[in-house]
């Protein structure tokens, strides 16, 4: 079965005040962390869409076996970078079955979550997504069922709201680190501060 992944990783950081795909966290950016992350999860289709600070996320992933995909709607929204990030996976693997949907802002994710997600979706087909603070978000597999739905987000919403549409069937993997680091005092509670 072939899971494509898609890390978004083009944001404006507009609540961090910088460029939060860059911070560093145990010796490396935040991207970085997240790409290697899911690389060792198993998931070797990964495309990782760039459009604010492009330069240096490319410069903090360039070592590793990704593909970069430019979106150039970034400051439109969330769904802009989903948008071409399926359409860079489509493009490059017309096969694959399933798509994984990440963020580089969730630091604590760690390989098991990823490979439990993969399990779940080989077992299920469907849409299989990452449960915490009563809630059902990404990271998330969706099967090639739902691409052109993905396709059809609004520009200034994420995976979350398909994730939580009345009628789609989603099984759920519970996530024990699920910090987003959005604003300046999450990243110094990251960092211990």
């Amino acid at each position: 079965m072939q899971i494509a992944a898609v890390l978004l990783a083009a944001g404006g950081s507009r609540r961090m005040g910088r460029a939060k795909q860059l911070l560093e966290y145990q010796g490396e950016a935040l991207v970085r962390r997240a790409a290697r992350t899911i690389i060792e999860a198993g998931f070797s289709m990964l495309h990782v869409v760039v459009g604010d600070q492009s330069a240096g996320v490319i410069r903090a992933i360039q070592d590793l076996d990704v593909t970069i995909c430019e979106n150039p709607h970034w400051e439109k929204g969330i769904g802009t970078s989903i948008r071409a990030g399926v359409r860079s996976i489509r493009a490059a693997h017309p096969l694959a079955d399933g798509i994984l949907i990440a963020l580089t802002d969730q630091p604590g994710i760690a390989v098991s979550h990823f490979t439990a997600l993969r399990s779940r979706f080989e077992s299920h087909h469907c849409a299989v997504g990452s449960s915490y603070n009563d809630a059902t978000g990404v990271p998330a597999i969706f099967s090639r069922a739902y691409f052109e739905e993905l396709m059809a987000l609004p520009d200034d919403q994420g995976a979350k709201l398909l994730l939580s549409r009345p009628g789609i069937h989603v099984e759920t993997i519970p996530l024990t680190d699920a910090q987003d680091i959005d604003l300046p005092a999450d990243y110094d509670r990251l960092l211990g501060r």
